[in-house]
């Protein structure tokens, strides 16, 4: 029982940690499209 319980711990620092990096993928998706959006934009 108690194995079960840090299993189940353990998933879910992995799936919290899985979704932090994904939130910071798209942060840098977004700041990358952006800066080079105003690159290209400018005169």
């Amino acid at each position: 029982q108690m194995q079960n319980k840090q299993t189940n711990d353990t998933c879910k620092t992995v799936k919290q940690e899985l979704e932090d990096i994904s939130k910071t993928l798209t942060f840098l998706e977004l700041s990358g499209s952006t800066m080079w959006y105003s690159a290209v934009a400018q005169p």
